[in-house]
């Protein structure tokens, strides 16, 4: 798996987090959109699977009223447009001109405790990012869809092999959260090592009140805290479901 996977979702929302404390923009990542597993036929007839994440609507503009408008992705692809205008209007609206892509997909289901009550969750992840020009690409066909959480991503380091011991029941879970980034770790099988980083995760918990009234560049800093300790749990036997809002 591609340590980028992992670590996105949280370094983008710092790098925003930034740009708006000094530049005072405006920006939203929060939100819904749409896991797509899809088959596309290139100009040399090869078929290529994949994976792609989009939102749950894309701005189309309008060139005869000269206005933009936003459609829901499943009902634009019930008629209005096919799988391939979509993928090209997401890229062309990031300033792409190819489609960036994964070849393989996990998903960790779990109970998650985010919330009022408890209920049943899941996050995917995916491996090696790769791309295709979209000049090479002659159709696209969904084969599956499933609505996703934007900002929240595995953020230890797993794959398929590992599901042995993640398809079982965790023994126990542990609640952890800075000021940027909440974490839930789900822990399959106990250890020493996880006892004392979780002992240092709760020590950091109960300094968030004190974290609140800090400045911006120190509230930066306790969410860094969090992850040095996160980093620790790699090759233990835990599953770390994190989310990062702006």
């Amino acid at each position: 798996m591609k340590i980028t996977s992992r670590f996105i979702s949280s370094l983008i929302c710092l790098s925003v987090v930034l740009l708006i404390h000094y530049t005072n923009q405006v920006f939203a990542i929060d939100g819904n959109g749409r896991s797509i597993y899809f088959s596309l036929t290139t100009s040399k007839n090869k078929e290529i699977k994949g994976y792609v994440v989009i939102s749950d609507y894309i701005d189309i503009y309008d060139s005869i009223n000269d206005k933009r408008e936003s459609l829901n992705i499943i009902e634009a692809l019930n008629g209005r447009l096919k799988l391939l205008d979509i993928l090209k209007l997401n890229c062309s609206n990031h300033g792409r001109d190819s489609l960036l892509f994964y070849k393989d997909r996990l998903r960790y289901d779990y109970i998650s405790t985010e919330g009022i009550t408890s209920h049943k969750d899941y996050v995917f992840d995916y491996d090696i990012e790769y791309a295709v020009v979209f000049n090479e690409i002659k159709s696209a066909r969904v084969i599956s869809s499933d609505s996703v959480k934007y900002g929240f991503f595995i953020y230890n380091n797993i794959n398929n092999t590992d599901s042995v011991w993640f398809k079982k029941k965790p023994v126990d879970t542990f609640k952890a959260g800075g000021y940027f980034c909440s974490h839930e770790i789900f822990i399959h099988v106990d250890s020493k090592e996880v006892e004392s980083v979780l002992r240092q995760l709760d020590t950091l918990n109960k300094r968030q009140e004190e974290f609140y009234t800090k400045p911006f560049e120190e509230q930066i800093q306790y969410d860094e805290m969090y992850h040095e300790e996160l980093k620790k749990l790699q090759g233990q036997k835990v599953v770390i479901v994190s989310g990062c809002s702006c």
